[in-house]
């Protein structure tokens, strides 16, 4: 997650690719989630977003991070559920 961390910082203040005149800000926002019937909302998702139009850009690992959360939500039978976002714990091997 550090690599995520510098080119989150690399970014920020980058023009927006969706409007002229917007430029990226690191915030934390809201997800939605869906496959199938289930629908999944994680709040608080680390990102870059459009300080005018909102537009979310997301880093490789939190990417991934949220299709597991999907792909665990759908496996469970979830329909709905609201999630807040947690980093994946680091395992450390000894």
């Amino acid at each position: 997650l550090e690599a995520d961390q510098q080119l989150i910082q690399d970014l920020e203040g980058a023009p927006c690719m969706n409007c002229p005149e917007g430029e990226y800000e690191a915030q934390a926002v809201t997800r939605t989630l869906e496959d199938g019937p289930t629908v999944l909302v994680v709040k608080e998702v680390p990102a870059l977003a459009c300080d005018k139009c909102g537009e979310a850009a997301f880093s490789e690992a939190v990417s991934e991070r949220l299709e597991e959360l999907l792909t665990e939500a759908v496996a469970a039978g979830v329909q709905s559920e609201v999630r807040h976002w947690r980093a994946p714990s680091r395992r450390k091997v000894a």
